[in-house]
């Protein structure tokens, strides 16, 4: 069944906190869709009709954050929208990847621990493992399950309601991390009435960029001094987040350009100069500013001072 009755307005971006949903609640409000498709990773059919059924119905107990987020604004602008998660894979395969991402989870929390005991080979090893098993993970999500269901949209979305065959054509919003902004050039080829996404400039984690180069057949690291500022991006990226409340995006371009400064001395001396201070009994805070201070490199102090950052690198920031 053609997708040619499908207009579909997509959105990649971020997708963590509350504040990750004002892109898509912006799209919902100008489109009025009459489907809304987010992302559900490693969902079964099963899970994936449970939530979408609590979704239609507005209960949200169970669901936080980002999620719950992004279902109330859809809720406020077009009320009578429908929800499908497009991505459904039998249990064995979901229980598959699930594991292997609690892995490569475990080798970044490895890397940073290593970092900060002054241990910066073994830090940049573990590392690469995290980084590897990562990106192979996700891309067997977007090319084995995702680019399928993209493909045959229109037809999945009729088995899942069918009440909505009588439509001349269907309005989608289709909303995915930025990690899968690929699947944009899949959607282009697969004959939409319409197909669009949005302007803002997309803004990607380590993990994203790490999906979209294993995808495209590229070294996961650009060379071997991006591995270092890699690992740099990942500890300021959640310090940034969790430390000042900087919104995901922002955070993840203030990550990528603060890092570009670190070469691989630099990178050991972090590591030695973190360790020392966390050997004289500073926390890891403060051991975090200090060994930066120390090698001119200081951390911003405020969600402001990285907007600040970033105006300076001419960096359009997004919602605040």
């Amino acid at each position: 069944m053609p997708n040619s009755k499908l207009k579909l307005y997509c959105h990649f971006g971020e997708h963590d906190v509350v504040e990750d949903a004002k892109p898509l609640e912006a799209l919902v409000a100008r489109v009025k869709p009459d489907v809304v498709c987010i992302e559900g990773a490693f969902s079964t059919d099963a899970f994936a009709t449970e939530v979408e059924e609590d979704f239609n119905a507005g209960k949200l107990r169970k669901y936080a954050g980002y999620v719950s987020a992004q279902v109330e604004a859809v809720k406020r602008h077009s009320p009578k929208a429908k929800f499908y998660l497009p991505e459904r894979m039998p249990e064995v395969m979901a229980k598959g990847l699930r594991n292997a991402q609690a892995i490569s989870e475990q080798w970044r929390t490895r890397s940073i621990d290593l970092f900060f005991t002054n241990r910066p080979l073994d830090a940049l090893e573990a590392y690469s493992n995290f980084a590897t098993l990562w990106a192979k993970t996700h891309a067997e999500r977007e090319v084995t399950v995702l680019r399928p269901a993209i493909s045959n949209l229109y037809a999945r979305i009729l088995a899942r309601y069918p009440e909505l065959a009588g439509k001349p054509r269907l309005k989608v919003a289709f909303a995915y991390g930025a990690g899968h902004s690929g699947l944009y050039a899949t959607a282009r080829k697969s004959g939409f009435m319409q197909l669009s996404k949005t302007n803002n400039p997309v803004y990607f984690q380590p993990e994203g960029i790490f999906i979209r180069r294993f995808i495209a057949r590229k070294p996961i690291f650009a060379n071997d001094a991006e591995v270092p500022q890699m690992v740099v991006a990942t500890l300021v990226n959640g310090y940034a987040r969790g430390g000042l409340g900087v919104e995901a995006s922002n955070a993840a371009a203030f990550a990528r350009n603060f890092s570009k400064q670190v070469t691989l001395d630099k990178f050991s001396d972090l590591s030695s100069a973190i360790h020392r201070h966390l050997r004289s009994g500073s926390d890891e805070l403060e051991a975090l500013h200090s060994a930066f201070q120390e090698n001119n490199l200081p951390l911003p102090r405020s969600r402001e001072e990285v907007h600040t950052f970033l105006r300076k690198k001419c960096v359009r920031i997004l919602a605040k």
